[in-house]
């Protein structure tokens, strides 16, 4: 994809299943200290999620960052609680698009979070108690 050897990136936050009880999220990608660091021009950042009616899924740019560190706060109190993948793609300094990752489930470097804000349920807790034969939940 591209003409030279890009570093290995890595994703550093969210972690993969998270379930985020704010109105924001910080993600960020770990790009090592190399040369090819220098040629990197930007990281774009992706949020693919439901939006409800007509819409199924849309993937949206989030944000982008020119510079170390790769990362960046997303305020996502707009988006309805849910399952949210994120992408990236790096750019070099000339626009060129170096490393692309899309994230997919089941993979376990994607970055699948869980958007769940309402405090009634996000600390809820289980119990159970016997009762005769059967199990009352």
């Amino acid at each position: 994809m591209d003409e030279y050897s890009h570093p290995t990136i890595k994703w550093l936050s969210p972690d993969n299943n998270s379930v985020i009880t704010t109105h924001s999220v910080r993600l960020a990608v770990d790009i090592p200290d190399t040369n090819e660091t220098n040629r990197i021009g930007s990281v774009v950042f992706y949020a693919t999620y439901y939006l409800g009616s007509n819409d199924f899924h849309r993937m949206e740019e989030i944000g982008r960052v020119s510079g170390f560190p790769y990362e960046m706060t997303w305020d996502c109190s707009k988006i309805p609680d849910q399952m949210v993948q994120f992408s990236y793609e790096i750019s070099d300094r000339k626009g060129k698009i170096i490393s692309i990752h899309t994230m997919h489930p089941g993979n376990t470097n994607n970055s699948v979070i869980v958007l769940d804000r309402n405090p009634r349920l996000n600390d809820a807790r289980l119990s159970s108690h016997r009762v005769h034969s059967g199990i009352i939940i």
